[in-house]
């Protein structure tokens, strides 16, 4: 119970700025759908740059709250945590993974 009362306020704020890096993502494929039959250099150079700035702060994010996990909870806890959001997170991904085509 001490560990659920701790875990939850961290959680919270964690999904909170998840949802805002998700917002991202959908910014990012939304410039890709809308340049994708006239795909120039110069904005596939923007998506990239956008897409590669989104990873690292994905990547971030897990990081920060890693850190504050590991205050309130045991570390085995954490790396299953962290083990769990990367599965949600690679099946959330997957039916856009599978529906948005390469560039051409």
């Amino acid at each position: 119970d001490a560990q659920v009362a701790a875990f939850t306020p961290i959680y919270d704020a964690y999904q909170a700025d998840r949802k805002k890096l998700m917002e991202r993502g959908i910014n990012v494929l939304n410039a890709y759908s809308s340049n994708y039959d006239s795909m120039t250099d110069a904005a596939a150079k923007g998506i990239l740059k956008d897409w590669l700035k989104l990873q690292d702060d994905e990547d971030a994010l897990m990081d920060k709250y890693v850190k504050k996990f590991d205050k309130v909870l045991p570390t085995t806890k954490v790396l299953r945590f962290v083990q769990i959001e990367n599965k949600l997170n690679t099946l959330l991904r997957l039916p856009g993974i599978q529906a948005i085509p390469l560039a051409k």
